[in-house]
């Protein structure tokens, strides 16, 4: 705090009070402590950033901006190692969000291939076509496993990831293109 008031060309009394630079003091009632400052008078107190920012009239931002500049402190160093560790789970998490994303878009597919090859099925009226079976067999699951992907996709494939892939090896839709399981 001393180096600050020094630079600003404020020298305090020996008891470590100043004139307070921010009323019309006549009595040093701003006392400057090792860390911090606080006016008896006006009730403005604070550390060396806020002092710096009241002193100069701007953000603290700036004044913490100014201080660093004037004080030769460098500020845009490399990254901490903890800074680094927040970035890469941040990196991670949005991975895992993607591959999320991507395996709902895929199960989505694949259900909704399904479901058009059963109607395929239905539609040839033929009962020996093996869709016309399936179709009577599997409608309705398939309608129930759409709506629970859409409803709550983490307990859906909690349940039935396995079934969608076994769907998607039976009925070839989409399955080359799968992506991973997301975890």
């Amino acid at each position: 705090m001393k180096a600050v008031l020094q630079h600003f060309g404020l020298v305090p009394a020996r008891r470590g009070n100043i004139l307070c630079p921010f009323h019309a003091d006549h009595r040093p009632s701003c006392k400057i402590y090792d860390n911090s400052f606080y006016c008896w008078a006006c009730g403005v107190g604070g550390d060396v950033i806020n002092f710096t920012a009241r002193y100069l009239n701007i953000s603290n931002l700036e004044a913490a901006k100014y201080l660093a500049a004037a004080f030769g402190i460098i500020t845009d160093g490399p990254e901490t190692l903890r800074q680094q560790r927040e970035r890469e789970k941040r990196e991670q998490q949005r991975k895992a969000q993607k591959k999320w994303e991507q395996w709902q878009r895929w199960a989505f597919q694949v259900l909704t291939c399904y479901q058009a090859k059963l109607l395929e099925g239905l539609r040839s009226g033929d009962c020996n076509n093996h869709w016309w079976v399936k179709y009577h067999q599997k409608e309705s699951i398939v309608e129930y496993y759409l709506d629970c992907l859409s409803d709550n996709p983490e307990a859906f494939y909690q349940t039935y990831h396995g079934e969608v892939k076994r769907i998607a090896e039976a009925t070839d839709s989409g399955y080359q293109g799968r992506p991973r399981a997301a975890g």
